[in-house]
């Protein structure tokens, strides 16, 4: 399952020496790499996998609580329960590596919004040009 692949992945990263992490791991998520405040949060098909995930549970959960319908295979219940047990695990293991590496909970994300208002409140409101 590919749930099972991507925890593997943070499994593995978990298992860096911290400076590796610092020196290899960390800068590979910033620029040029990648954009400045680099998140998951903000991948597109990231969001598009969360939100499919929440649309499947919504449904499944809607045809296992409705009586008179048709019984759900426990095949397509097995199915749910290991899929919703995979992104648990993903979750976790994220969270471990979060732990280990950026214990104090400091993302790009938010290094990035904090270093953008700290430059605008040091220079002053933006003024368009040819204002005085």
């Amino acid at each position: 399952m590919l749930y099972d692949a991507a925890t593997a992945s943070m499994k593995y990263a978990a298992d860096f020496d911290p400076r590796e992490y610092e020196t290899l791991i960390r800068p590979s998520m910033s620029p040029p790499f990648l954009s400045p405040g680099f998140s998951g949060e903000q991948n597109e098909d990231h969001a598009v996998m969360l939100d499919l995930m929440r649309q499947t549970r919504v449904a499944v959960k809607d045809v296992l609580r409705c009586p008179g319908q048709e019984p759900v295979p426990q095949e397509v219940r097995d199915a749910a329960k290991d899929l919703w047990a995979a992104q648990s695990r993903n979750r976790r293991h994220h969270m471990l590596v979060c732990e280990k590496f950026v214990p104090d909970g400091g993302s790009l994300l938010k290094e990035y919004f904090a270093l953008n208002s700290r430059k605008e409140r040091e220079s002053g409101p933006e003024r368009p040009e040819g204002a005085s």
